[in-house]
């Protein structure tokens, strides 16, 4: 059972050398606990997780369990080799954390039972609730409402982050299985909840976390032409960084609400330019 309506999905901080910086991932774990955050979700895309050394990976996410305090993690360990996965599993259970989640395996054309073994060696290893994410825009991996179905008749898996955008078939999915469902496509998160998602785990919570808030909140109440006036302001903050392609980005804005860490991200992700800087700050001004 994943307890919190929002997980945030944290970065990884990195100090101008390229080199992780573990303080600033505590400091930016405690950065979203003061502005309300209640879970985490760690080492995921967010964090540049195909991006970091297993070694990185490991000690990055004993960081976030060193500062989390009371906050409810669910750590990522999706990786195309199951071996790989299930040890990064293994040691997240080690750590203490929440639950576990896991993209499919990519890049080669695995078969729907190969998926479906991978998933199941993620919860042998780790014995904790597994959340399966879909994302197929980025992993090429496109499952039906029936697979999914299946998948989730092992009740270890438990909730579905899914960063697609067929609102239709996330319906179904949830008909078909029960499971939670936490969307991930920030830019459509009111049409998500209005299509039955329970929650959210998106990149741009890390600097907007209240307007998530506001937004469930009043749809929730019944409110629905202020969530979806909510949405769009969202949207262009959301806009704002995604355009501009670069997880350097969001620690900017989030630099701009006081978090003191390096704005960098690891090659071959291009860093924030003074321009952008200048556009960035401009519209979270205007959209606070």
């Amino acid at each position: 059972m994943f307890n919190k309506v929002f997980y945030v999905p944290l970065i990884t901080a990195f100090k101008k050398d390229g080199s992780v910086d573990y303080a600033g991932i505590k400091k930016a774990v405690r950065h979203l606990k003061a502005r309300g955050a209640e879970g985490i979700y760690a080492m995921g895309s967010s964090s540049e997780c195909f991006l970091l050394t297993t070694e990185e990976r490991k000690k990055g996410l004993e960081a976030v369990m060193d500062a989390r305090v009371g906050r409810e993690v669910i750590a990522h360990v999706g990786y195309p080799g199951v071996y790989v996965a299930a040890n990064w599993a293994k040691h997240a259970k080690k750590t203490g954390v929440h639950a576990v989640a896991a993209v499919p395996p990519f890049y080669h054309k695995f078969s729907f039972e190969e998926i479906k073994a991978y998933y199941r060696a993620i919860a042998d290893a780790s014995d904790l609730p597994v959340m399966v994410y879909s994302v197929s825009a980025t992993t090429g991996v496109s499952l039906s409402v029936n697979q999914f179905a299946e998948i989730f008749e092992d009740k270890r898996f438990s909730a579905l982050k899914y960063s697609d955008k067929d609102y239709f078939v996330m319906e179904r999915i949830k008909a078909a299985s029960g499971v939670q469902v936490f969307s991930g496509a920030d830019e459509c998160f009111v049409s998500a909840i209005a299509a039955g998602a329970d929650g959210a785990i998106g990149t741009s919570m890390n600097f907007m976390l209240d307007k998530f808030d506001a937004v469930k909140k009043n749809y929730d109440n019944g409110k629905t032409k202020e969530a979806f006036e909510g949405q769009k302001k969202m949207n262009t903050l959301v806009m704002a960084w995604i355009q501009r392609s670069s997880l350097s980005n969001i620690k900017y804005l989030m630099t701009l609400q006081g978090l003191d860490i390096e704005t960098v991200s690891r090659s071959p992700f291009t860093q924030i330019d003074g321009q952008t800087k200048i556009t960035l700050k401009r519209l979270y001004e205007e959209n606070k």
